[in-house]
This record gives structure tokens, C-alpha cells and sequence, in this order.
């Protein structure tokens, strides 16, 4: 099977399907206990290819499921698809297509309980106040570490 076979895989626009460690690997790597205890799903909207393919490549290693999408009318229809098993959705706000401000709003009014997470550069933090108000998760200021969105999608996943 090549790429043009899988529509969600990173050779084919950015994007990939359904990826994640192995069940025997989640303990044995010390992984993040929420993504061990029950499968997570997050999709990525960044249009930026090396943030996206390190934001997946350290989601992947904390065990989390991972889509990809190379801007916000990418991840509309990737979330249109497989709503019923994204639980976080990490976004730029400034992406070509539809921005990320556009994105939140969609996916609100789809999945009011989906958690929200913006990841963006110092210069757009003033979009946040407006986005909190209408129900956004969590906020990371780029560039970030392992450590934050680790901390972050735990924040959000906890109830």
C-alpha cells in the first residue's frame, strides 16, 4: 500500500493516520498515564511541517493517537470524520485555508465537549482572552518542550 492509499498519512499533505505505540510498549516506556489508561486522540493543525512533525513525533512517544493537518480546513474535515474519537484538538492560530480562531469556533459548535489546546508564537497571545471566553482548554506559547504539552493535554483530559 503507498501513501496515496492512506488520504491521512504524513507522506500525503502533512497528515497521518491513526498512529500510536504498540499496547505492549505503553507501560514498559513509562509513558503519560492518561494517554496508558485509555486510547487519546489528538489532532494537530499547525501548517508549519517541522512543528507538526515534532508535536506528533513527542505525542507518539507519550502514547497518544495522532492525526495531522496542514491547515484548519484540513483539520475541519479530519474532525468532521473522526469526531467521535478526537478528545484534544492542538491548533496554530495562524495557518492559511481557515486560521486557527475559525478552526475553534467549527469545532466548538460540532463538539462543545471536545478540549481545545492553542499553541502559538508570543505575538498572537492576543487572540487568548477572547478564545478562554468562548470555551478554549489550554494555551502553550511556542517554541515548547515535551514537558509542557505533556502537562497541558493532561490538564485539560483531567476531570
Amino acid at each position: 500500500m503507498d501513501s496515496t492509499d492512506r488520504p491521512w498519512s504524513r507522506e500525503n499533505s502533512g497528515a497521518a493516520a491513526w498512529r500510536g505505540p504498540s499496547p505492549q510498549s505503553v507501560f514498559r516506556r513509562g509513558l503519560d498515564p492518561v494517554a496508558a489508561l485509555q486510547p487519546v486522540t489528538v489532532l494537530i493543525a499547525d501548517d508549519e511541517p517541522v512543528v507538526r512533525m515534532v508535536l506528533e513525533d513527542m505525542l507518539l512517544k507519550l502514547g497518544y493517537h495522532v492525526l495531522c493537518a496542514v491547515d484548519g480546513l484540513q483539520a475541519l474535515e479530519i474532525f468532521r470524520q473522526h469526531q467521535d474519537v478526537i478528545n484534544v484538538l492542538v491548533f496554530d492560530l495562524s495557518m492559511p485555508n481557515m486560521d486557527g480562531e475559525e478552526l475553534f469556533s467549527r469545532v466548538r459548535q460540532l463538539s462543545p465537549e471536545t478540549k481545545t489546546i492553542m499553541i502559538t508564537g508570543y505575538n498572537e497571545i492576543v487572540s487568548l482572552d477572547h478564545l478562554r471566553s468562548q470555551g478554549l482548554s489550554g494555551f502553550i506559547a511556542k517554541p515548547f518542550g515535551v514537558d509542557e504539552i505533556k502537562s497541558e493535554i493532561g490538564r485539560v483530559l483531567s476531570p
